[in-house]
């Protein structure tokens, strides 16, 4: 017999995975308490046991969203053996990646990384403090070792996030793609050239 925990667990996931479905195919707009609970096998009224309200359940399908771009970032950033500017430009190209798979994951699928619903803002807010405290942890490990030259890793974090900014939802998506690529590696030179210690740049 299965226990009460596990049943709910069973509950929130399918109640999930049907709201990740419907939000894909026909956005957050159109998609409701009932289409969720009907296309969930499940009663309006178990749904509201599981989540406050719609804008939880973008929330969390949002947040699942956002946790595959930042385990592909955390997989390029401890890459063994390689250098730590390897690990910062191969965290930024797999960020990028991420990105673009998942906006062709449906025709609404973007809106669940980036558009004006709170949901999806709590969601992308978080993860960017995420994605913040990855770089800063890759960037103090590589001024550590002495390959990278920072005053500051936290402040650096920040910086080089903004400059990749361009490269995240929704600039990244209205970007043609055959211009992505290059464009992100001339930043990654631009990025490197100003982290990188002068004796590490003449590597």
């Amino acid at each position: 017999m299965r226990s009460p925990v596990d049943t709910q667990g069973q509950r929130r996931s399918a109640i999930l995975d049907a709201a990740d479905r419907l939000l894909r195919e026909h956005g957050w707009q159109k998609t409701t308490i009932g289409d969720i609970a009907r296309e969930a096998h499940v009663g309006v009224g178990t749904v509201y046991l599981e989540f406050e309200n719609k804008d939880a359940i973008v929330e969390a399908v949002s947040a699942g969203r956002h946790t595959l771009v930042l385990r592909a970032m955390m997989d390029a950033a401890t890459r063994p053996k390689a250098t730590h500017a390897a690990r910062l430009t191969g965290m930024m190209d797999a960020r990028v990646e991420t990105f673009l798979s998942l906006r062709l994951d449906g025709t609404h699928a973007q809106e669940l990384m980036f558009c004006v619903c709170p949901g999806v803002k709590t969601a992308g807010q978080r993860f960017f403090e995420a994605q913040h405290a990855l770089c800063t942890q890759v960037l103090h490990e590589g001024h550590r070792d002495g390959e990278f030259h920072l005053q500051d890793p936290t402040a650096s974090a920040h910086a080089v996030l903004r400059a990749y900014a361009t490269f995240s939802p929704p600039h990244l998506f209205a970007e043609e793609t055959a211009l992505i690529r290059p464009a992100l590696a001339a930043l990654h030179q631009l990025v490197l050239d100003g982290v990188l210690r002068r004796k590490a740049r003449g590597r």
